[in-house]
């Protein structure tokens, strides 16, 4: 019966994902070519579909304050796919991904499609480049999220953050 339940959450969750994606992709073209505003759009669509896809992932989300509005730059400790999901559920930001996830079939494709930052950990010199990518995005008016440990955690320990890439939000003073 979990094995059914399970199957049925994740072919649920599929087939939102792609009914989203595919309702998504004619507003931001059309936004896109016009020069209009495409990061509320994106934020308020990754809104929406965390409040779909919540309950059939069989979770509860419940927000304590107030989640930051753009521009922001939000840091945290990574436990698990969920909490990717859950930060940007809540804020609407764009999430900064190792370079890996851009050739994991669908989630890469999606995830490039909706703005993700991607950093080849592989190559030190990736941080000028992703640092720029961070300041162009908060100076645009978006909220970028990354996990600076570069790994998931079982969340009772704090690991060695990778602090290069705080560098310009640090200097701004984003929230």
């Amino acid at each position: 019966m979990n094995f059914l339940r399970a199957s049925l959450r994740l072919l649920s969750l599929f087939l939102v994902l792609i009914a989203l994606f595919v309702l998504w992709m004619p507003g931001d073209l059309l936004l896109r070519t016009t020069g209009r505003d495409t990061i509320s759009w994106r934020a308020n669509v990754l809104r929406f579909w965390g409040r779909v896809a919540a309950p059939i992932m069989g979770l509860r989300i419940t927000v304590e304050g107030t989640p930051p509005q753009m521009p922001f730059c939000l840091v945290a400790n990574h436990l698990s796919y969920v909490d990717v999901l859950l930060m940007q559920f809540t804020t609407g930001g764009i999430l900064l991904s190792k370079a890996e996830v851009a050739s994991w079939p669908i989630v890469g494709a999606l995830s490039a499609r909706i703005g993700t930052l991607f950093i080849d950990r592989t190559m030190r010199r990736d941080v000028v480049r992703v640092n720029q990518l961070i300041e162009n995005t908060l100076a645009a008016g978006d909220g970028i999220i990354f996990f600076p440990e570069g790994t998931t955690g079982d969340g009772k320990s704090v690991r060695r953050f990778n602090s290069s890439l705080l560098n310009y939000p640090a200097q701004t003073s984003y929230p």
